[in-house]
Order: structure tokens, then C-alpha cells, then sequence
């Protein structure tokens, strides 16, 4: 019996347990179905490691969140209209918050703006004249919204073992990525693989570094060749080779 599991089942980043109570007990439950599974997959390192600890007895495989076939265009950055910046996704309250972002981008006084999209809430959203918030896209206008754009902004999640997909997805695209991160020992961190990704804390002063680096050296440049490790193709190899195992 296999299990393969997305998010960790007791151990998800966003998940609020309001008593501890209830997440022993999730965890609990998790560890007794476990002991009818023969292996399981999972989908980084780091959350091998935690299953390692919760069943030792299952065989642990990894096998990440898999990409589609590559796309890239070479985009130009033209610092003498400024920059463009696009955030597509999810923020969250204490878990992934964009407001040291905002701050960053009004300093620059319109040569950098913020386009954001995303099923947000408002308290989550900026005030800032440059930071603008233009709702819920289709994956294929999102795409053509990342063609458009300067730089793709990514901002990690504060805590947990997580990695979120669009962390190999927009690499694909070659162009400049600000990756705005909380937690030093974040697995995200692992599966950076482009030449122009610009890493930063969230924090205003690390950010605004970050936009000035942008600024004076930013391009497009060729994809990774190490993202074709993850092409769904070559990850149904893996899967083969567990079903073997």
C-alpha cells in the first residue's frame, strides 16, 4: 500500500490549531493509519525527515510537485520607465503578509510598482498608490500577466515545511524573481536554481536592497537546466522506480 501525501497531514504550515489537544490528536490518528502503509511520498526533504520520525517502519520517497513543459521569453527590463513587479497568490495573517513589501515599493516613489493578484483579503491588501490590487486571474491570462512583468515576486511562507509550487513554476520563465523569505531554514530555499534570483528577508530594509539590485542589473536569463529534474516526465520515473522498489 502506498500513501502519497500533498500538503503533510498533521503537519501543514497554515494550519492553526486553536488547542494542542487537537493537533495531538491528528497526529495521532495519522500515526496509527500509517501502520497499514508499506511506503509513503512526500513531497521535500524536510518533510521526509518528520515521517522518518512518525513511522519508521514505512519507506519514505520523495517526489516533488512536478512542472509542465518550459516556458521562457526574454523580457528586458527598461530602468528608465522603472520596474514592474507582479505578485500572484495566496497571503495570509502571521503566515505569508506582503506588508514590508508595500512599504518597500512606496519608497520608490512610482519607479517601482506592484501589481497583485490573488483571492486576498482586503486587510491584506495595500493602501499604497503603486501597489495595486487587480483581483482573480485564469492561469493562462496569469501567464501572460508574468510575460508583461519586470520581475516576479514570490514571498515565502513564514514557518513550516512546505514548499510551494509556484516555486519551481515561475522559475520557468527566466526572468528576475525577488524571493522574500522569514524562515533561514525555509526547504524553499533548497529549490532555487536561476542566476537571477534575488534573495531577501522580509523586511523593509532587506526588500528596498533587494528592489536597488533589481534596478541596476536585472534581465531575463535561461531557465536552469536543473528544472528538467522536475518535469512530470522525469518524475514518473522516480514513481516507477518506487512501485519497483
Amino acid at each position: 500500500i502506498i500513501c502519497d501525501l500533498s500538503d503533510p497531514f498533521s503537519f501543514s504550515g497554515n494550519k492553526n490549531y486553536s488547542r494542542l489537544i487537537t493537533k495531538r490528536s491528528i497526529v495521532s490518528y495519522e500515526k496509527n493509519k500509517l501502520k497499514f502503509v508499506d511506503k509513503v511520498v512526500v513531497l521535500n526533504p524536510s518533510i521526509k525527515e518528520i515521517y522518518k520520525s512518525l513511522s519508521p517502519k514505512n519507506k519514505i520517497y520523495v517526489i516533488e510537485q512536478g512542472l509542465g513543459k518550459q516556458i521562457h521569453i526574454e523580457i528586458p527590463i527598461n530602468n528608465q520607465d522603472g520596474i514592474k513587479l507582479i505578485y500572484a497568490g495566496g497571503l495570509y495573517k502571521k503566515f505569508r503578509e506582503a506588508f514590508e513589501l508595500y512599504k518597500s515599493v512606496a519608497e520608490y516613489d512610482g519607479e517601482i510598482q506592484l501589481n497583485i493578484f490573488g483571492n486576498i483579503t482586503e486587510d491584506l491588501l495595500s493602501n499604497e498608490p503603486y501597489c495595486k490590487y487587480k483581483g482573480i486571474l485564469n492561469s493562462q491570462d496569469l501567464v501572460e500577466e508574468y510575460l508583461k512583468s519586470d520581475c516576479i515576486v514570490f514571498i515565502d511562507n513564514e514557518n513550516g515545511v512546505q514548499v510551494p509550487g509556484k516555486v519551481l513554476e515561475i522559475q520557468q520563465f527566466g526572468i528576475p524573481i525577488l524571493f522574500i523569505y522569514s524562515n533561514k531554514n525555509s526547504p524553499s530555499l533548497d529549490y532555487l536554481f536561476n542566476d537571477n534570483i534575488v534573495k531577501v528577508l522580509n523586511k523593509k530594509s532587506e526588500i528596498i536592497k533587494g528592489l536597488s539590485k533589481l534596478k541596476k542589473d536585472s534581465s531575463f536569463k535561461a531557465p536552469s537546466s536543473k528544472l528538467a529534474d522536475y518535469y512530470w516526465s522525469n518524475l514518473g520515473k522516480k514513481y516507477k522506480a518506487l512501485l519497483n522498489d
